[in-house]
């Protein structure tokens, strides 16, 4: 049997008592009276403090914002579903912070700062702001001297903002405010502007479809100098973002019969001056018996002259861009320019894309001849000239009477 050493045993007792706590922690706990749209009331946090974190039993947090006599208003930052009532919750004695450093540059992160964007931790050096705190006063701040380029030649030209200044886009839904946000967002690459998207209320989906739009067109946005740009581009760029706009805002469109011959005459007949100032032709094939279809005439008018600008704009001069129509019902629109390579076909009608066809305009007209023919239940594709060049064929459905 082992010597007991009475030493040891009372060097080991008075390492057990040196280490006891007899200090007493107290937790304010209070219950959940009733919960709803993220919402909860809760009784028994009398001395919780405004904008105060609270902890439910299944880890959600809450902030505390309304303070009443008898119960507390917390909203919360989590999942509501496992939140019933009678639920404990504790206060944190912590007052509603997020950690920000340069590491959150290019993340998506939630009301607490939490990374939800699946690429791991923030990492690098971060540093504790209240979610409340007290502004800096004007005599501290910098004064705005610099102007921030949104991207939009409409805006930039007759709406100047200053870097520092607050701006408030205002306009009825689906009306291309958030389209104005991101493509200023997306501006400002390559230059010391840190942009911040927030999104308060919005679905998981509507986030996710946002954060694609930026990833997607980060190497792809167009500059847009204002300088050195011609009155009728100017004219024209705008006239596209007012029809942008316009047609958002439809939710259909109000179609009746009309002649495509007509209107097709009509269209080459506005633009006749703009070909014969860049040295081109411009011819309609086919255009002699009428051809009925069932569209809206204003925004058929409009998709035929986005097209055919768009071939006279990489047409090489003394060529000739040819307008054929077919009693398919179609029209189909030639140019003898650089075409367009065959994986580029569905990315040339998205908004501001131009790839190859390097051409003078913003990228929109295509994007909008894409979205009047969805909207006419019609189709527009593209195809190789056989004498070089590109052809883009609009079809359409025909008129009921003219079957």
């Amino acid at each position: 049997m082992a010597d007991i050493k009475p030493d040891e045993i009372s060097a080991i007792l008075r390492q057990q008592l040196g280490n006891f706590n007899a200090s007493a922690e107290l937790e304010e706990v209070g219950t959940v009276l009733q919960v709803g749209d993220g919402i909860a009331r809760v009784y028994g946090l009398g001395n919780v403090r405004y904008g105060e974190l609270v902890e439910f039993e299944n880890g959600v947090r809450a902030i505390a914002l309304n303070l009443e006599e008898d119960n507390v208003g917390v909203v919360l930052m989590g999942e509501t579903g496992d939140i019933q009532e009678g639920a404990k919750v504790r206060r944190t004695g912590q007052i509603a912070s997020i950690r920000v450093g340069e590491g959150m540059v290019g993340r998506v992160v939630n009301t607490l700062g939490e990374p939800i964007d699946g690429r791991g931790p923030i990492t690098g050096d971060r540093y504790e702001m209240p979610l409340e705190r007290k502004a800096p006063g004007v005599i501290f701040r910098e004064p705005v001297k610099e102007p921030l380029q949104t991207g939009i030649k409409a805006i930039d030209a007759m709406i100047p903002i200053g870097r520092g200044q607050r701006e408030l886009i205002i306009g009825d839904r689906q009306t291309g405010k958030t389209a104005v946000a991101l493509d200023t967002i997306l501006n400002q690459k390559d230059s010391e502007v840190i942009c911040i998207y927030v999104a308060i209320g919005q679905k998981n989906s509507t986030i996710a479809q946002v954060v694609k739009i930026l990833q997607e067109n980060e190497q792809t946005l167009p500059e847009w100098p204002v300088q050195g740009t011609s009155g009728y581009e100017f004219l024209s760029f705008v006239n596209q973002l007012l029809l942008v706009a316009r047609l958002e805002t439809l939710s259909h469109l109000n179609n009746e019969t009309v002649d495509l011959i007509a209107i097709t005459t009509d269209v080459a007949t506005n633009l006749a001056p703009l070909a014969v100032a860049s040295g081109k032709h411009l011819e309609i094939l086919n255009g002699t018996a009428p051809i009925f279809v069932q569209a809206n005439a204003e925004a058929l008018r409009a998709a035929l002259s986005n097209l055919v600008e768009n071939a006279l704009s990489h047409t090489p001069p003394e060529t000739t861009v040819s307008i054929r129509l077919t009693q398919e019902p179609a029209v189909e629109v030639v140019d003898c320019g650089p075409g367009v390579p065959p994986d580029k076909r569905n990315q040339i009608f998205e908004r501001f894309w131009k790839g190859d066809r390097n051409g003078k305009g913003a990228g929109l007209g295509l994007a909008i001849v894409k979205h009047i023919m969805t909207a006419l239940q019609g189709s527009v594709s593209i195809s190789d000239n056989p004498g070089g060049g590109a052809a883009f064929t609009l079809r359409f459905p025909p008129a009921p009477q003219h079957n």
